[in-house]
């Protein structure tokens, strides 16, 4: 609870004239908050759902099972901090900073997270189903488990990740980067991999390949097929 009521004293600034505030008038999520200069305590369960935090420095926090949904999170830094089990349903999290952040089962269902560098980060069985995530840079993440149903991941890295036995199905991965990742047992099915490389991935059968779709420019390891993309 008192950790809870720093936080919440943290965040009790309303945006300023920075932010220009006629902008939100509208905001549809409550009241519009700001970290100053920014929080990494411990605030397990907390409420943050809708709020603007676009920018806001969260390093090295604790926020298990945290509400995040539809907070705007972009070019926010949340390096080294824990997310286990939080909810970042819709939430904008586009150019953020999640390096060696632990989020093993978070939801990050349809939330935006193009651009964001979330190398070495943990999230094992997290949800990505819908996600965009276009240029995002998972290298070396622990991603097993992982759920990546229909989202975008157009230019993603993966490189050197752990993806045993995640799955892509009906994902977009053109142009996206597997190089030195671990697919043994992840699910391709009817996955779009124009232009991807998994040239250097490990695990990786043919089988896996079979309902899924690429191009000329999709490289894979040697002897191995994938259909052309309609």
């Amino acid at each position: 609870m008192k950790a809870q009521l720093r936080l919440a004293a943290a965040a009790a600034a309303t945006l300023g004239a920075a932010w220009g505030g006629a902008a939100f008038a509208d905001w549809p999520f409550g009241a519009v908050v700001r970290f100053e200069p920014g929080y990494g305590g411990m605030c397990e369960g907390c409420d943050l759902s809708g709020r603007l935090l676009a920018g806001v420095k969260l390093t090295n926090g604790v926020f298990r099972r945290a509400n995040f949904s539809h907070a705007v999170l972009a070019r926010a830094n949340a390096s080294g901090s824990v997310f286990e089990e939080a909810d970042f349903t819709e939430a904008d999290l586009s150019h953020a900073k999640l390096i060696d952040a632990k989020c093993a089962r978070a939801s990050f269902e349809s939330a935006i997270l193009s651009h964001s560098d979330a190398s070495s980060a943990e999230f094992q069985r997290a949800d990505f189903t819908r996600a965009q995530l276009e240029d995002a840079a998972f290298a070396r993440a622990n991603l097993q488990g992982a759920v990546f149903t229909s989202a975008n991941a157009d230019a993603a890295r993966f490189t050197g990740a752990d993806l045993r036995d995640a799955s892509f199905r009906r994902a977009r991965l053109t142009g996206a980067d597997f190089s030195g990742a671990d697919l043994t047992g992840a699910d391709f099915n009817h996955a779009n991999l124009s232009g991807a490389d998994l040239s250097s991935a490990r695990g990786l059968t043919q089988e896996q390949m079979r309902r899924a779709c690429g191009d000329r420019a999709t490289r894979l390891p040697a002897r191995m097929r994938i259909a052309r993309c309609a």
